[in-house]
């Protein structure tokens, strides 16, 4: 039995009323188990977080992107891709079996053909996804190679001349990613992500599916900042 439980069953016992001149001493029993009981449910709180915070991996992933337009659709046809960046967050938990964590993903594109899109200059797309993955080599050691997918929210922001007018929709994409660490803090990551755009463009139905759609094939290069718990 430990002392916790011990010291449980004692207090439960001292506050039962007997008759007895043993009234201050049953108080100083009860005052002793409470702060051994008090001791112990502060140590259990630490043990715990210390268990989590050892199993907790994270990862911060700020990079340059370059973006190219697949298949017959809008981007594809009607811009050219320009250079963006990205920033991924990662916590490996589960002593690194597995990855949770946020991107954000942005790049620009330049209408080269107004006829099959309309009368406006640029696009600025952005992406917001929630992602997850596996390492496949452990990312505590100095290689690290993990396969990943995400899910999210992706905006078409169309610009001319200080007119602004957006489309938006909902993204996937699968990646796969390696970086190598310098040491324990600082590192490099590259990349290669396919992404899937799916927006809800009001257009004839024989047009839905050259604009409600997009795919892009994304390369990543960057620095990972490695934060360790």
């Amino acid at each position: 039995m430990t002392l916790g439980k011990q010291c449980s069953r004692v207090l439960i016992r001292s506050l039962i009323p007997r008759k007895t001149n043993g009234m201050k001493i049953r108080v100083g029993i009860f005052l002793v188990c409470l702060g051994i009981l008090s001791t112990n449910e502060v140590y259990s709180q630490d043990r715990i977080g210390n268990t989590i915070g050892e199993n907790v991996h994270i990862e911060l992933r700020p990079g340059l992107n370059i973006p190219s337009a697949l298949g017959n659709n809008f981007l594809s046809e009607a811009y050219t891709t320009k250079l963006g960046f990205v920033l991924d967050s990662r916590a490996y938990l589960q002593r690194e079996r597995f990855y949770l964590g946020l991107q954000l993903h942005y790049f620009r594109a330049d209408v080269v053909k107004g006829s099959l899109v309309g009368n406006f200059d640029r696009t600025d797309v952005t992406h917001i996804s929630v992602t997850g993955g596996v390492p496949i080599v452990s990312p505590g050691k100095r290689l690290g190679l993990e396969i990943g997918l995400g899910f999210g929210y992706v905006i078409y922001e169309n610009k001319k001349d200080g007119i602004n007018f957006h489309d938006d929709g909902f993204s996937a994409h699968m990646n796969l990613s390696a970086d190598y660490r310098f040491n324990s803090f600082l590192g490099v990551h590259v990349g290669v992500q396919y992404t899937r755009d799916f927006l809800s463009v009001q257009t004839a139905p024989e047009l839905e599916s050259f604009f409600n759609n997009a795919a892009v094939l994304n390369i990543f290069t960057g620095l990972v900042f490695y934060i360790d718990k």
